[in-house]
């Protein structure tokens, strides 16, 4: 099973950090992975591209990265992708606000602290699949093993990916 996880290091310096953190927790459980790092030097087209290269059963973003990229009829690129998609929220919820404004495919699934899932609840009442995490809550919660282990198995078991084979 393949899954590609969507950091930008050029805007977020944690993301490298965190995908990491992830890979290891994937590869153990025997996943392929690979990390696919949309710096913002690289044009919006060869983005769209590298996304799509290989076919993957579940796509992890940070921060909503990708979110900018655009279809010829100027909607977001990811509700026409064939994949699950798990988006883990990072920041504060007014980062998310223009996004979040937008149709969401039915396969995707929102992980955020407390107070921005309260707030997309909220304010985005259409936004299904919205989960808090606790853990956010903590600086540099991508150090402890166990919580990446929580966080890591809560999006297998939300997205339902182990249920395509």
């Amino acid at each position: 099973m393949k899954i590609k996880i969507i950091i930008n290091s050029g805007i977020y310096k944690e993301h490298k950090k965190i995908a990491e953190a992830f890979v290891k927790e994937l590869q153990e459980k025997e996943y392929e992975v690979m990390i696919v790092d949309l710096q913002k030097d690289i044009p919006a087209h060869e983005k769209n591209q590298i996304i799509k290269q290989e076919h993957s059963h579940l796509i992890i973003t940070f921060n909503m990265v990708g979110f900018e990229l655009r279809t010829t009829l100027n909607s977001a690129s990811y509700n026409v992708m064939p994949y699950r998609m798990a988006h883990v929220l990072l920041e504060e919820y007014s980062l998310y606000s223009k996004w979040l404004q937008e149709p969401m495919n039915f396969s995707m699934f929102f992980y955020a602290s407390d107070k921005t899932a309260e707030e997309i609840k909220k304010n985005h009442p259409e936004t299904e699949n919205v989960y808090s995490v606790d853990a956010f809550s903590s600086s540099r919660w991508w150090d402890d093993d166990n919580t990446v282990h929580e966080l890591v198995n809560k999006i297998i078991n939300d997205t339902e990916i182990e249920l395509d084979f």
